[in-house]
């Protein structure tokens, strides 16, 4: 994030140095731009954002009349290609004038919802959490049998969750487990994106927040109906 560094602010000795920099802060420039849009949906959802470790231009829950998130991401990113022929053939016309400045001040107004780690939506997400907590009650009785056995100690839980995710999927793949379909299922683990890695269970069913204590009472309290813990109950497909 070049606009950070105050020799950004210094006169270039020259025309090739004034051009070095220009490359500098269009590189910076696109990698912002590059990140994809938080929606307030993916905001609700996920854990507190670490602005050290951006991969995404965050939602900041501003009125609509004051936020100008969406208009300055699209502004910014719709000068990238016409500076990126600019740039290469060195042309410091009044139009590369004009596009560079747009696309600066776009990208600063846009760096600032990035700096900005601010907590939003502490209520909202919270009534969330709780919301989905209650609807997926069968769903954490089931997996408080299932990963019982990894319970007690970091590293076996964290095994257990990815033998369960595994299992899951496994299930899902197969179409689910007569009246408990694939959605059933897939309402345990956290939505998948492009680009990655394995996927996980939601965070509401991870260590940090389902307890030891947690899963006994979720077996002691399961009164609803749930499919069998079993691998080999799961998928072989029988009742």
């Amino acid at each position: 994030m070049t606009m950070l560094y105050e020799d950004v602010t210094k006169a270039p000795a020259d025309e090739q140095d004034f051009w070095r920099m220009v490359d500098e802060n269009f590189v910076a420039a696109k990698q912002i731009f590059a990140f994809p849009l938080q929606t307030r949906e993916e905001a609700l959802q996920s854990e507190p954002y670490d602005a050290f470790l951006p991969s995404f231009i965050p939602y900041r829950g501003a009125s609509s009349e004051n936020d100008q998130r969406d208009y300055f991401y699209n502004l910014g990113n719709g000068q990238i290609d016409r500076l990126e022929v600019l740039i290469s053939e060195r042309q410091l016309t009044p139009e590369f004038a004009q596009a560079w400045g747009v696309l600066m001040c776009s990208y600063g107004h846009t760096l600032n919802y990035i700096m900005d780690d601010s907590r939003v939506l502490v209520a909202e997400r919270g009534a969330a959490s709780s919301a989905e907590k209650r609807n997926l009650i069968p769903q954490r009785v089931w997996l408080a049998h299932v990963m019982w056995p990894y319970a007690k100690g970091w590293g076996k839980r964290r095994r257990g969750e990815e033998l369960t995710v595994d299992l899951i999927e496994k299930v899902i793949a197969k179409g689910g487990w007569g009246e408990f379909g694939p959605d059933w299922f897939g309402a345990m683990l956290s939505p998948k994106k492009a680009g990655d890695g394995e996927r996980q269970l939601k965070s509401s069913f991870r260590q940090n927040k389902f307890s030891v204590r947690e899963m006994e009472e979720a077996m002691a309290e399961g009164i609803e109906p749930i499919p069998p813990t079993e691998e080999t109950s799961l998928l072989s497909g029988k009742r």
